[in-house]
């Protein structure tokens, strides 16, 4: 007799256990996927500290960069105030070494011009100009001379190492000022150095020697 509480056909057929499916995501063998886990989205919190630890590793390089960048900075400002001291300096010393050789220049012209304006002297008074002349060509010759001349009193050029320049009328080539100088005088024209020295005799004035000397040159 049949059961009446079964029921009929396939309908009513139970199914065995295993075919029975599990609520909630599976994996691959069956069993249910933890959350989180595999290609599950990471939190907005661990978002959060990478971008936060981004930030702190791109602050730490832009401050070590600065540090450099101002470190090399100092450097350079050092280095190109040096330079200026050093320039600086080197042009004093130069204008030291130009404000040294000048003095010795004029110290050498004077010393040197003495005993030729003694010698100018003693000829004149014995009426030898010639000898004088010859004085003058021998003394051009000396490394830096670049003329001769001697001014007689009437105010015109009695002897000179340039011949077109005789007979001339002295103020045209030598200052005024040294030429009514009582004393020696030394002025600078033109790159040049130019010595007046009065030549005097017992009474009276026999002339005035007028050298020009050229410090710089190297002959």
């Amino acid at each position: 007799m049949a059961d009446d509480s079964m029921p009929a056909g396939n309908g009513g057929e139970l199914k065995p256990a295993a075919e029975v499916q599990l609520e909630g995501p599976q994996t691959a063998s069956g069993a249910p996927q933890p959350e989180g886990a595999g290609g599950a989205t990471a939190t907005p919190s661990a978002r959060s500290n990478a971008r936060t630890l981004f930030y702190l590793l791109g602050g730490a390089i832009l401050v070590v960069l600065l540090l450099l960048g101002g470190a090399y900075g100092w450097q350079v400002w050092q280095m190109r105030g040096l330079e200026r001291q050093f320039a600086l300096e080197k042009s004093q010393l130069s204008t030291a070494q130009r404000q040294a050789l000048d003095v010795q220049a004029k110290d050498l012209l004077r010393l040197a011009a003495r005993p030729l304006a003694w010698a100018v002297r003693a000829e004149l008074l014995r009426g030898n100009v010639s000898q004088v002349d010859d004085y003058f060509r021998e003394f051009v010759r000396e490394r830096g001379v670049n003329s001769v001349l001697l001014v007689a009193p009437d105010g015109k050029i009695m002897l000179a190492t340039n011949r077109k320049l005789e007979t001339q009328a002295a103020d045209t080539v030598v200052p005024k000022s040294m030429l009514d100088a009582p004393d020696v005088t030394l002025e600078a024209a033109g790159g040049l150095l130019r010595l007046g020295v009065p030549v005097m005799g017992f009474d009276r004035r026999l002339g005035l020697l007028v050298i020009d000397y050229d410090p710089a040159a190297k002959r």
